[in-house]
C-alpha cells in the first residue's frame, strides 16, 4: 500500500514537472478603454483631409487577409481617440467597406479608430448610413492592427 502511494505521488510530482517546464506563457497587459467592454482589434487609420475644419464622409477598405479576426463574428464601430469614447458615425457597407463620417479638425490630418467588439455595440446609434449621400474620397493608410481582448 505505501509503496502504491510513494510510486502515485513520484508520478504526480513528475507530471507537475513536467506541464511546468513545458507551459507556453501569455502575457497580457491591461488597458484602460471605454467602460469595460470586450475587444478584439483595434484598427489605427491615418487620414489626410482635403482642408481643415469641414466635416468629410469616406469610405475606407479594409482587406480582410490583413486585419486579424476581421471577417469573424462581431460588431464595427469607429471613434476619434485611441480610448474607444468618442463615437464617430459610421455604416457597415460590406465586409471590407466602412464609410465614416470625419469631424471637422484644425488640422489637415487626423487620425480614427475603427474597432471591432465581441459582444456589443457600446455605440450602435452611431451607425446612421444618413450621413453618407456624398462621399470623398480622401487619402488614408491603415497601421498595424492592435489585436487583444479586454474582458468586463
Amino acid at each position: 500500500m505505501k509503496r502504491s502511494i510513494l510510486a502515485f505521488m513520484i508520478f504526480i510530482l513528475l507530471l507537475l514537472c513536467s506541464l511546468g517546464f513545458s507551459y507556453t506563457y501569455i502575457h497580457l497587459t491591461s488597458q484602460q478603454l471605454g467602460e469595460g467592454r470586450v475587444y478584439i482589434c483595434k484598427l489605427p487609420v491615418n487620414l489626410l483631409l482635403f482642408e481643415a475644419n469641414k466635416e468629410y464622409p469616406t469610405k475606407i477598405l479594409i482587406d480582410p487577409q490583413t486585419v486579424p479576426l476581421w471577417n469573424r463574428r462581431g460588431k464595427v464601430y469607429v471613434t476619434s481617440d485611441e480610448n474607444g469614447t468618442n463615437p464617430l458615425y459610421y455604416w457597415v457597407e460590406n465586409s471590407t467597406t466602412v464609410l465614416v463620417s470625419v469631424p471637422p479638425t484644425n488640422d489637415t490630418t487626423t487620425k480614427i479608430f475603427i474597432w471591432y467588439c465581441a459582444l456589443e455595440n457600446p455605440y450602435q446609434e452611431y451607425e446612421n448610413n444618413t450621413k453618407f449621400l456624398e462621399i470623398h474620397e480622401l487619402p488614408y493608410s491603415l497601421e498595424n492592427t492592435t489585436v487583444y481582448l479586454k474582458f468586463k
